[in-house]
């Protein structure tokens, strides 16, 4: 007790106040123990699979997701013979959603084609009227067909009306490769986010579970973002070949974004590739784990560790007659 008195001759305040000031120091200096709520909770070292699997996705998307909304998918140059016939022809940039148009302003798709396809509808039925027909008969006899315009031009109405139809393609498909590359690029940071917050499972079912989950998530992402570009480039490739079979239209050359997205998907494949490999080793570990268990249950009772194999005693064959036909332990009988 802190405050009992210590019958020492001659100084039992001056004790009493020593042993009230340490019982207050002890007390207080005590180490205080820290809750388990209260307690940093251990985060568990990422494995170098894992980093790579993050660092790939990461870039992979960010490679995918720009390349989607830039306008720098074809590039046309600056075509001379279009110069020369007095059409300022300057540098076209093609996109997934937009184009740029002769003032080098960015010009979405759909606004082209549905500006294309009124003149084609204007010009066919400009082209039908038998004055139309008249109106053209009389200016090339004068000398002036082309002041009639693209109507009075059978080949001209028929060429805006292809460009008509192939940019009505060319938009739906870019529409879905836009589809696929967002789906790819969502993909990618959604396994980095699983990724980034995997910790080790208490049961084997639920690890084996995240490491499905992850790997089965990164191939359909990889394969959105290598379907996207291959689509795209097949695609383009032909509709500027169809446009430029019956008239001059300049090829446009795949260019940086293009070739952005393809290293978005090899970046995705590789994080693909990465997360199948660690799910495989990870089940054949288990498999092994399964076989060395198993040999071991096998082989416990040859080792004198279990239940001995074999037949139990009752059921062996019965004992050997003594010499004299008895059984053991009887004598046979003296003989005179």
């Amino acid at each position: 007790n802190t405050g009992s008195r210590l019958h020492v001759p001659g100084g039992g305040r001056q004790v009493r106040a020593t042993v009230l000031q340490f019982s207050l120091h002890t007390f207080y200096n005590m180490p205080k123990k820290e809750g388990k709520k209260n307690q940093p909770k251990e985060k568990t070292p990422r494995t170098p699979t894992q980093k790579r699997i993050m660092y790939c996705c990461l870039s992979g998307a960010v490679c995918v997701a720009g390349a989607a909304f830039t306008a720098k998918w074809r590039t046309a140059e600056v075509d001379p013979v279009i110069n020369q016939s007095g059409r300022a022809w300057q540098e076209r940039h093609y996109g997934l959603l937009s184009l740029s148009s002769s003032s080098s302003a960015l010009v979405s798709w759909e606004k082209v084609e549905q500006g294309v396809c009124l003149k084609a509808k204007v010009y066919a039925g400009a082209g039908n009227g038998v004055q139309s027909q008249a109106k053209m008969a009389a200016g090339a006899l004068a000398g002036s067909a082309s002041s009639l315009g693209c109507a009075a031009w059978p080949a001209c109405v028929q060429h805006t009306q292809l460009r008509c139809e192939k940019y009505k393609a060319h938009v739906m498909w870019n529409q879905g490769v836009v589809a696929l590359m967002s789906l790819g690029a969502a993909a990618a940071l959604l396994a980095a986010a699983l990724v980034y917050t995997e910790e080790e499972a208490k049961k084997i079912e639920d690890q084996e579970q995240q490491l499905k989950r992850t790997s089965m998530g990164l191939a359909g992402g990889a394969a959105c973002a290598v379907l996207g570009p291959a689509v795209y480039a097949v695609q383009s490739d032909m509709m500027f070949k169809a446009l430029a079979a019956n008239a001059h239209y300049p090829y446009a050359q795949l260019n940086m974004s293009f070739y952005a997205a393809v290293v978005g998907a090899i970046c995705l494949t590789l994080a693909s590739a990465f997360a199948t490999q660690r799910f495989w080793a990870f089940q054949k570990s288990q498999d092994d784990q399964q076989w060395e268990d198993a040999s071991l249950v096998a082989n416990a009772g040859f080792s004198g560790g279990g239940p001995a194999w074999g037949p139990p005693p009752l059921m062996g064959p019965p004992p050997i007659p003594g010499v004299g036909g008895f059984g053991p332990g009887i004598a046979m009988p003296p003989q005179h």
